[in-house]
């Protein structure tokens, strides 16, 4: 009985949706010539897993083992069993991107440099949405009397808006579409792909703030800010971009937003199951 439980806890450390998600921007950052990025994110899917597993294995005395883990005196155990650790990761990896982004756009001119900068200002983007993905992280992971609650003022609703990951990630999307929009002799199977999804990306974003707005209004936990809707259309979002990744001959994007789109339908029955508990 113990074996099993082991085993269905292993596999729920790397078949989720953070895991998928991280495997998705591996996949991104190699295709986009970020290599360096490619292996900081493969290094948030590895620590994230061990975390996850690890916090798997002791959901029987979840308090005790908080309560452990924070009297600790390992700095290496404490940062292994952080629940945002994965995020933090992410930023790191997108922070990175963003910089070499940016050189190459010092180093370019003309149309290359307005393409790198936009690749830069997605990368920018990913980074606050990775932040924005801590933030819910260290909610939902912490006692449900410190969740985050929403107001129904102008920075309440702005709060609960740019809370939302989704709204930074898709915006991240719209600039690596644009950026690819701007390179040369693209097909007209190219541009129509490329202004199609910038359309569902808009849509998305749309959703976003009004479900932002939503939450906000009636008052509940930020930690309600993402619903099925909005995993749908996250989903429609990267199926895309992944057609213009692959009308243009970059089947690395292709592949990244097909992993991108599978966590977006994980994340759909892990809230579900979440709910249910």
């Amino acid at each position: 009985m113990h074996t099993n439980s082991t085993l269905k806890n292993i596999l729920g450390s790397f078949f989720n949706a953070a895991n998928f998600n991280g495997l998705g921007a591996t996949i991104f950052s190699i295709g986009m010539g970020s290599l360096i990025g490619a292996s900081i994110f493969m290094s948030a899917i590895i620590l994230g897993s061990i975390n996850k597993f690890i916090s798997l294995q002791s959901m029987g005395d979840t308090k005790a083992s908080q309560s452990n883990n924070a009297k600790s005196p390992h700095i290496l155990k404490r940062a292994i069993m952080d629940p945002t650790l994965t995020a933090k990761v992410f930023m790191l990896a997108t922070a990175y991107n963003c910089a070499d982004a940016l050189y190459d756009a010092y180093l370019s001119q003309d149309v290359e440099r307005t393409q790198s900068l936009l690749m830069a200002l997605g990368w920018w983007l990913g980074c606050v949405g990775d932040n924005a993905l801590r933030r819910l992280d260290s909610v939902n992971f912490s006692a449900r009397t410190s969740s985050i609650k929403t107001s129904i003022d102008f920075w309440g609703i702005i709060t609960a808006i740019i809370s939302n990951p989704v709204i930074f990630y898709n915006s991240t999307v719209m600039c690596f579409a644009g950026s690819m929009l701007l390179a040369p002799n693209i097909s007209s199977l190219e541009f129509i792909t490329g202004i199609i999804t910038i359309s569902i990306v808009t849509a998305s974003l749309v959703y976003a703030g009004y479900r932002g707005v939503m939450v906000a209004k009636q008052g509940h936990d930020i930690d309600s800010i993402n619903d099925g809707v909005t995993n749908l259309i996250g989903a429609l979002v990267t199926v895309g971009f992944g057609a213009l990744g692959a009308a243009s001959g970059n089947y690395w994007v292709m592949v990244s937003q097909f992993m991108f789109g599978s966590s977006c339908i994980k994340a759909l029955f892990e809230t579900r199951s979440a709910l249910k508990k």
